[in-house]
């Protein structure tokens, strides 16, 4: 069962906790006197909201149930009081036996009698006689061990939220305390999340959906809420691996039932399954190796069952007892056989990224999909007998690189070679030479993107002028046939620009002798016979040659 989470629990359910400012530099305080039974409430949490509802200031009462809110701004403030099962900036305020409230005995946030400070003001006589909660008590053992000083507790309420928690002292005794009146469900568990004890509901249930409801009455205790747990047992060992790159290693023990209990953590060389019940569990190890993540690196599984086996129906059975840890069951990973070689194009290149796998006799997948390196691979994880290999591009089966073939240049996997494997040895020269898929063409297409000119805007009249052109082919093919024309009011020019590379430029000097004055709107049209076309226009002034 898992470990109980302690989880925030404000007694002031509207009041918004969070960490007060660092930098509050405010001169101003807030004080007070907190009783409950007509006696100091000692470790009670105090808390000062401002007009926003955002709680700036935290405080926590003495011995003597006093309390001081300093550094704060002016302003109007909202007083609350309340136990909480976290630490509040520095206070800890769990075990104080009261209800909350806000000042001036009201419910809410709401509906709290504001309180006003001045800059450098202290403002006295806050004070609140807080009504005594509610409790549950009772004492928790494990197993024959007698009490444990280890076990967390926790209380829902009617609406299985979780409203309350605490630790049983080194006599196993506890007290959930601040408690409203109503009905309450209580849980046990380890406060460890490897503590091997079994958690369990009030009284001996699994879960919060059967447990008994436990009714409080604020200012009363329930006591002898008691819970004797069950310790669990558990299995350890060692486990290595020929796993490189980041490992994750899973363990799973399967009991009679097939009902499995997991562990899992970055690898280490060990492991221990806690919480197990007694009886006999089958073990499967499973450690699973990447490289970075980066380079596509594929996951390495090395899987066996619980005495070197193959599968869960022949896997050896490991005892548990109850509260006993079953030792010594070690394994030892990835020293299956091996096969392993070299693939190369028919042009004698190291290929990258083909897949290469093996199939047993009847056709099976076996092994770790090998993914070649450098043209390099090693299929692993594999067991005596014979296997037939594939070599393709798996990771791009819709457009493949590479035809694909079986060992020894077959092309079917009925037809290929069988390959001899004993298990703890390694099967090398295991190579094939694989045909490129040719590559189609790459279309290039080339592109009049951007035409420009340059030069004076002010003409006489029949006299020539040259104005500069820029044509950039922006494409990645050459641009072929290309001619500029330029047109307008008086004006005709057409020059055979000729091909322009790829991602060039050319400049074309454009002599313009206009005929006629006035204003005139010239266009320079630039075409091709397979980049397009694009035009610019440009608005000249001719003057009168008289």
């Amino acid at each position: 069962m898992r470990a109980i989470a302690t989880t925030l629990v404000a007694g002031l359910v509207l009041l918004a906790i969070s960490p007060s400012p660092s930098n509050a530099s405010g001169s101003a305080s807030i004080s007070g006197t907190l009783t409950s039974s007509n006696a100091p409430a000692t470790d009670v949490c105090v808390g000062a909201s401002n007009t926003s509802g955002e709680t700036v200031k935290f405080g926590i009462t003495d011995a003597s149930g006093g309390y001081t809110l300093s550094g704060l701004e002016p302003g109007t403030y909202r007083i609350g009081f309340f136990t909480s099962d976290v630490r509040i900036d520095s206070f800890e305020c769990r075990d104080a036996n009261v209800l909350p409230e806000y000042f001036d005995n009201k419910s809410t946030l709401a509906a709290a009698t504001p309180v006003a400070v001045a800059d450098g003001s202290e403002v006295t006589g806050i004070d609140a006689e807080l009504a005594k909660g509610g409790s549950i008590s009772g004492r928790v053992s494990v197993g024959t061990r007698g009490p444990n000083g280890d076990i967390c507790v926790q209380a829902y309420d009617s609406s299985g939220q979780s409203v309350k928690w605490t630790k049983t002292d080194s006599a196993g005794r506890y007290s959930l305390v601040g408690l409203a009146t109503g009905n309450y469900r209580v849980e046990f568990g380890s406060c460890q999340e490897d503590g091997n004890v079994f958690g369990e509901f009030y009284p001996d249930e699994a879960d919060l959906d059967h447990a008994s409801s436990i009714p409080v009455t604020a200012g009363s205790d329930t006591p002898d809420i008691d819970a004797n747990l069950a310790r669990g047992g558990s299995i350890s060992g060692t486990v290595l691996g020929e796993g490189s790159g980041t490992c994750w290693l899973f363990v799973d023990a399967y009991n009679s039932s097939g009902q499995v209990t997991e562990y899992s953590n970055w690898y280490s060389g060990s492991y221990k399954l806690n919480r197990l019940k007694p009886g006999k569990y089958r073990l499967k190890f499973d450690l699973a190796c990447a490289g970075p993540p980066m380079l596509g690196s594929p996951v390495d599984h090395y899987v066996e069952y619980f005495n070197d086996q193959k599968s869960l129906a022949t896997a050896t059975p490991v005892s548990v007892k109850e509260g006993s840890e079953t030792e010594k069951i070690n394994v030892l990973l990835g020293q299956d056989g091996t096969i392993s070689g070299t693939v190369t194009s028919n042009r004698g290149k190291l290929l990258d990224d083909v897949c290469v796998e093996a199939f047993d006799a009847d056709g099976n997948p076996a092994g770790v999909i090998a993914h070649t390196t450098h043209g390099q691979y090693v299929i692993k994880a594999l067991d005596s007998g014979y296997y037939r290999v594939k070599f393709s591009d798996c990771l791009e089966p819709d457009d493949p690189s590479v035809a694909t073939e079986f060992y020894d240049d077959r092309g079917t996997l009925a037809e290929a070679v069988p390959v001899q494997v004993t298990r703890g040895t390694a099967t090398t020269a295991i190579d094939a030479e694989l045909r490129a898929k040719p590559k189609p063409p790459v279309a290039r297409h080339a592109v009049i993107g951007r035409v420009s000119v340059k030069g004076p805007v002010r003409l006489n009249e029949g006299r020539k002028t040259i104005q500069r052109v820029r044509i950039t082919n922006t494409g990645d093919g050459a641009a072929n046939g290309v001619v500029l024309k330029v047109k307008g009011r008086g004006v005709r020019f057409r020059a055979l620009v000729g091909p322009i590379r790829a991602g060039s430029t050319k400049v074309v000097r454009a002599g313009i002798r206009p005929r006629k004055s006035g204003r005139t709107k010239l266009t320079f049209r630039v075409t091709s016979s397979n980049a397009g076309r694009k035009s610019v226009r440009r608005v000249i002034a001719v003057r009168d040659r008289g």
